[in-house]
């Protein structure tokens, strides 16, 4: 059994331990060097004050090295900052290094080198410092980016497969049971039916705003009539709810989404006859177009939404619109992440005399 044998270089304290280094050197430099100034010139305030530019830079720099010490970097990234520091400074100096051998090789006098060469170290090992912890940062974001994709994608296929199948079998028992029982069995075998039938949408709401999320901004759309999706849903809730429902979606033009648009209507409209306060709602839904837009609204008579969380209630920990009222929150978050990803806007406006419009406005499609 082969065991390998660790590297003196994977202990995570030897790049800050460099850095401390790196700024111990500049500061014996910057040192050195005031005390040669103090010797040659008669005055003391320029060599203070350059001796203080000095310490100033190789100070930052050993800092530097403490900094990198506390963090949670691994000894890759630490690596990464050690060396950008020191090959930063190299560059700096290299470079001004260089102009000051070709003038002196023109013949013309190059004054008091060690001191520029001093600050151009510093502030070079300082910007490789900078440089560093910018990329740690950035491949951290990545990785983390890319656990999360893992994390949706499994999340995405335990719904798919486990509970989603899970579900569609209790439904299936559920409806043959439903026929061949009679009274309070039979209430209760339907109860289960339609509980299911809800949790089933759950999953296939929750499945689409994973896809969204996994995919960022590379949702696919395609020409859709979302105002006629709008006005099946708008019918579908006339004939299984206590609502009155106005329809007027005769546009014809379509809108970049897709048939989960039907899903985000059926969110507005159920929400709208869900908070509302009087005995019979009235619901009316209508759909205009401009030449880059179609735009579907769908007002109720309601109680309307309070200014103060007309920006709220799209959020995934909005439960409703009275402290008692109890759910997941989640219908209007989907209609929202669904709106983002079709690249279009949902928005509140109050109606007139009362209660609330929603309004989706979705990029047309060419």
């Amino acid at each position: 059994m082969d065991v390998s044998t660790p590297s003196p270089l994977d202990d995570e304290r030897l790049p800050p331990l460099l850095l401390g280094l790196f700024g111990a050197g500049l500061f014996a430099v910057a040192l050195w060097n005031f005390r040669m100034e103090l010797r040659n010139l008669s005055v003391t305030l320029p060599p203070i004050a350059a001796f203080a530019m000095g310490l100033g830079g190789a100070m930052l720099v050993g800092l530097s090295g403490v900094f990198l010490h506390r963090t949670d970097l691994g000894v890759g990234a630490r690596w990464r900052v050690a060396l950008l520091s020191v090959g930063g400074g190299a560059l700096f100096s290299g470079a001004l290094a260089a102009t000051m051998l070709i003038r002196s090789a023109e013949g013309r006098p190059v004054g008091e080198p060690q001191f520029a060469l001093l600050v151009a170290t510093s502030t070079g090992a300082l910007a490789g410092v900078v440089v560093g912890l910018l990329n740690a940062r950035a491949r951290n974001d990545a990785e983390r980016a890319e656990r999360a994709r893992d994390r949706f994608e499994l999340l995405n296929s335990m719904l798919r497969h486990d509970v989603l199948n899970a579900m569609m079998i209790v439904q299936a028992r559920a409806e043959v049971i439903t026929d061949d029982l009679n009274g309070r069995e039979r209430e209760y075998a339907e109860t289960i039916e339609t509980q299911t039938e809800e949790v089933v949408d759950l999953v296939e709401r929750t499945r689409a705003v994973l896809d969204v999320l996994g995919e960022g901004e590379t949702y696919a759309t395609q020409p859709t009539d979302v105002a006629e999706l709008a006005a099946q849903e708008a019918e579908t809730l006339a004939q299984t709810r206590e609502v009155d429902v106005s329809v007027d979606t005769s546009t014809g033009a379509l809108a970049l989404a897709d048939d989960l648009a039907a899903d985000v209507f059926a969110n507005v409209l159920s929400n709208a006859v869900e908070h509302h306060d009087r005995e019979r709602p009235h619901v009316e839904v209508t759909a205009t177009t401009t030449d880059e837009s179609v735009e579907v609204r769908i007002a109720d008579d309601g109680p309307g939404i309070p200014d103060d969380i007309k920006a709220t209630v799209f959020r995934r920990d909005h439960r409703g619109l009275k402290d008692s009222e109890v759910g997941s929150g989640f219908g209007l978050f989907f209609v929202d992440t669904m709106m983002d990803a079709y690249g279009g806007t949902v928005t509140i406006e109050d109606n007139d005399p009362r209660g609330a419009v929603f309004v989706l406005r979705f990029r047309r499609a060419n």
